[in-house]
């Protein structure tokens, strides 16, 4: 992505705007509640550790469990790892 600022663009101490802060639950398993690893992230848009989402696929096994852990939207084929969260 190119961003460009036109040179004649004025700019003061008082235009900036602060960055927020990320939280740190953000990054954090809602089945393990530890920092994320290899962070898998659902169609519903919540996030997991692989291996718990792993975990949470299996736990019904004979019948496969298909919901999210958290919210219980019904997802289909393992997500990938999100790579930008990793």
């Amino acid at each position: 992505m190119d961003v460009r600022i036109p040179v004649d663009a004025e700019f003061s101490e008082s235009d900036e705007e602060p960055v927020t802060g990320l939280s740190a639950s953000e990054f954090t398993c809602h089945c393990c509640y530890q920092v994320l690893v290899d962070p898998t992230t659902l169609t519903c848009g919540h996030s997991f550790c692989r291996h718990c989402l792993a975990n949470w696929w299996a736990s019904a096994l004979p019948r496969v469990r298909t919901d999210c852990p958290e919210c219980r939207a019904v997802w289909t084929d393992f997500p990938k790892v999100n790579i930008l969260l990793r």
